[in-house]
C-alpha cells in the first residue's frame, strides 16, 4: 500500500494500466482506419478496446506485488502435522 495515498498496489496497477491501454487501443484503431484501407466498424472497435483493457488490467493486477493492509494484523499460518503413511490394500480382481 502506498503510505501517502492509501491505495493498494494491485488496484492502482489494474486501473492505471487499463486506462492507458484503453486510450492506446483507441489511438491505434483510429490510426489504422484513417491511414489504411481497412474499415473497422465502431462496434468492433469498441469490443477490441474493451477486450484489450480487461486483459491488460488483469495481467497488471496479477503481476503487481501484493501489499498487506496496515489496519489488519497478519494471521500466522496454521501449524502442520505429520500424516502417517498407510499402505493400500492389494488390488483384488472383481468376480
Amino acid at each position: 500500500m502506498n503510505a501517502s495515498t492509501g491505495i493498494e498496489t494491485k488496484v492502482a496497477a489494474q486501473g492505471s494500466v487499463a486506462l492507458a491501454v484503453g486510450y492506446l487501443a483507441q489511438i491505434v484503431l483510429t490510426i489504422i482506419s484513417q491511414h489504411t484501407s481497412i474499415v473497422i466498424d465502431d462496434t468492433l472497435a469498441n469490443e477490441i478496446t474493451v477486450f484489450c483493457t480487461v486483459v491488460a488490467g488483469w495481467v497488471a493486477g496479477y503481476y503487481a506485488p501484493h501489499t498487506h493492509r496496515l489496519d489488519v494484523p497478519v494471521v500466522p499460518a496454521a501449524p502442520t502435522r505429520k500424516v502417517q503413511s498407510v499402505p493400500l490394500p492389494p488390488d483384488v480382481p472383481h468376480a
